[in-house]
Protein backbone atom coordinates (compact mmCIF):
# COMPACT_ATOMS: atom_id res chain seq x y z
CA UNK A 1 0.00 0.00 0.00
CA UNK A 2 2.88 2.94 1.15
CA UNK A 3 6.51 2.63 0.26
CA UNK A 4 8.86 3.97 2.66
CA UNK A 5 12.26 3.08 3.63
CA UNK A 6 13.50 2.13 7.48
CA UNK A 7 16.75 3.23 8.98
CA UNK A 8 16.95 0.58 11.72
CA UNK A 9 18.26 2.46 14.94
CA UNK A 10 22.00 1.92 16.48
CA UNK A 11 20.40 0.38 19.63
CA UNK A 12 18.73 -1.98 17.77
CA UNK A 13 21.45 -3.30 15.95
CA UNK A 14 23.94 -3.51 18.52
CA UNK A 15 21.28 -5.19 20.83
CA UNK A 16 19.85 -7.79 17.85
CA UNK A 17 16.94 -6.77 18.20
CA UNK A 18 13.84 -7.74 15.28
CA UNK A 19 10.21 -7.75 15.16
CA UNK A 20 7.57 -5.46 14.28
CA UNK A 21 5.96 -2.35 15.57
CA UNK A 22 2.42 -1.46 14.90
CA UNK A 23 1.13 1.87 14.27
CA UNK A 24 -2.49 3.02 14.55
CA UNK A 25 -3.89 5.72 12.41
CA UNK A 26 -7.21 7.86 12.75
CA UNK A 27 -9.13 7.64 9.03
CA UNK A 28 -11.97 10.24 8.10
CA UNK A 29 -14.80 9.22 5.73
CA UNK A 30 -12.78 11.08 3.15
CA UNK A 31 -9.82 8.53 3.72
CA UNK A 32 -7.19 10.87 5.08
CA UNK A 33 -5.01 9.32 7.77
CA UNK A 34 -4.10 11.04 10.78
CA UNK A 35 -2.82 11.33 14.21
CA UNK A 36 -0.36 8.09 14.23
CA UNK A 37 0.45 6.49 17.39
CA UNK A 38 2.26 3.52 18.83
CA UNK A 39 0.08 0.63 19.96
CA UNK A 40 2.82 -1.92 20.29
CA UNK A 41 6.06 -1.19 20.19
CA UNK A 42 9.72 -2.77 20.44
CA UNK A 43 12.22 -0.17 22.16
CA UNK A 44 15.69 0.11 21.21
CA UNK A 45 14.67 3.19 18.95
CA UNK A 46 12.43 1.07 16.62
CA UNK A 47 8.97 2.86 18.07
CA UNK A 48 10.29 6.60 17.18
CA UNK A 49 11.25 5.20 13.81
CA UNK A 50 8.48 3.52 12.76
CA UNK A 51 6.60 6.81 14.20
CA UNK A 52 8.88 8.64 11.43
CA UNK A 53 7.63 6.92 9.12
CA UNK A 54 3.97 6.78 9.80
CA UNK A 55 4.17 10.50 9.67
CA UNK A 56 6.38 10.65 6.11
CA UNK A 57 3.42 8.33 5.24
CA UNK A 58 0.46 10.73 6.66
CA UNK A 59 1.65 13.92 5.21
CA UNK A 60 3.08 12.25 1.96
CA UNK A 61 0.17 9.59 0.67
CA UNK A 62 -2.86 11.67 2.46
CA UNK A 63 -5.15 9.51 1.45
CA UNK A 64 -6.36 5.80 0.87
CA UNK A 65 -5.99 3.66 -2.13
CA UNK A 66 -9.29 4.13 -3.65
CA UNK A 67 -9.29 4.16 -7.80
CA UNK A 68 -13.12 4.83 -7.52
CA UNK A 69 -14.71 8.71 -7.58
CA UNK A 70 -16.79 9.86 -4.61
CA UNK A 71 -15.75 6.71 -2.77
CA UNK A 72 -16.21 7.01 1.45
CA UNK A 73 -14.38 5.33 4.11
CA UNK A 74 -15.35 3.85 6.79
CA UNK A 75 -14.34 5.91 10.18
CA UNK A 76 -12.07 4.95 12.22
CA UNK A 77 -9.13 3.10 13.13
CA UNK A 78 -6.30 2.18 10.99
CA UNK A 79 -3.88 -0.27 11.88
CA UNK A 80 -0.20 -0.79 10.24
CA UNK A 81 2.90 -3.10 11.04
CA UNK A 82 6.39 -1.89 10.56
CA UNK A 83 9.04 -4.58 10.39
CA UNK A 84 12.26 -4.78 11.45
CA UNK A 85 14.56 -7.56 10.28
CA UNK A 86 17.28 -8.06 11.34
CA UNK A 87 20.23 -8.93 8.91
CA UNK A 88 22.31 -11.57 9.58
CA UNK A 89 26.58 -9.99 8.44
Amino acid sequence: MYSYSVNYPKKALENKISGEVMIEYDRYENCALANPKVIKGLGYGCDEEALRIAKQIVSSRFKCIIKCPNQKCEIGKVKQVIIFPLQEE
